[in-house]
């Protein structure tokens, strides 16, 4: 991502250098400060390529980048940078504490760059409003197709309507952990080691083990009860602490 970034980006500096800027930009000084900034995300991105852990100097960059792209007349490309940014901090964990209130921060300074669009036209800036909406939106559709295999990246609560005292006693986080010590029988672990691994539902468990949906959902509030959680997110969150074996 970051040799790529580093070639756009160079790309990005000598189109700037040649190609007077747009006089719409509220940028000031645009005929030296895009190049110069251009070039300075270009060298971080180089350097990130050799040192890729210094992760939010990686978001620095996509956030000054992607800024500058839409103040610049390109906001459907900085739109997207910016929601790149924001989806490598959430695979980050970032939003795993105080997330509502980073993420209302996050959206207001979108707003705040699109606000720098006014100057292109109404319709530009109302078509960039637009895609703003729809890419958020589009992402969190993804998210929730993906959300038991995502979950363990947002913030765990736990209060009494989340989580309960397990019938059991758990090891320390990492330890491994035997459903059958557990007291479950063979066909609730089929039914924990198919959710975990394939992320099999319980319609999909139903028609597996030819059982009823009642039955799954039966047996699966025994294993809830036997954790000390009360859903099947609850659930995969707890047990992606362990090592599970049957």
């Amino acid at each position: 991502m970051m040799l790529g970034g580093f070639v756009i980006l160079s790309t990005a500096t000598l189109i700037s250098l040649s190609i007077p800027p747009d006089g719409l930009t509220v940028i000031p000084y645009p005929g030296i400060v895009i190049p110069a900034v251009n070039s300075l995300c270009a060298l971080t991105a180089l350097l990130l390529f050799f040192f890729p852990s210094h992760r939010y100097l990686s978001t620095a960059v996509l956030f000054i980048q992607s800024v500058f792209t839409i103040l610049t007349g390109y906001e459907t490309l900085g739109i997207f940078l910016y929601y790149a940014m924001v989806i490598l901090l959430f695979c980050d964990g970032f939003f795993k504490k105080f997330y509502v209130r980073k993420i209302l921060i996050f959206l207001a300074a979108l707003f705040a760059a699109i606000l720098g669009v006014i100057p292109y036209g109404a319709p530009r800036f109302f078509l960039a409003v637009a895609e703003a909406g729809f890419f958020g939106a589009f992402y969190f559709c993804v998210y929730k197709r993906l959300e038991s295999m995502l979950s363990s990246l947002l913030p765990v609560y736990k209060d009494v309507n989340n989580f309960t005292s397990p019938s059991v006693s758990l090891p320390e986080r990492g330890a491994e952990i035997s459903l059958s010590a557990m007291g479950l029988s063979e066909r609730q672990q089929n039914f924990v080691m198919d959710n975990l691994k394939e992320n099999a539902s319980y319609r999909d468990l139903s028609e597996r083990y030819y059982v009823s949906l009642s039955t799954v959902k039966k047996e699966m509030g025994f294993i809830f009860r036997k954790f000390g959680v009360d859903s099947i997110e609850s659930f995969r969150l707890l047990v992606m602490q362990y090592r599970i074996k049957r």
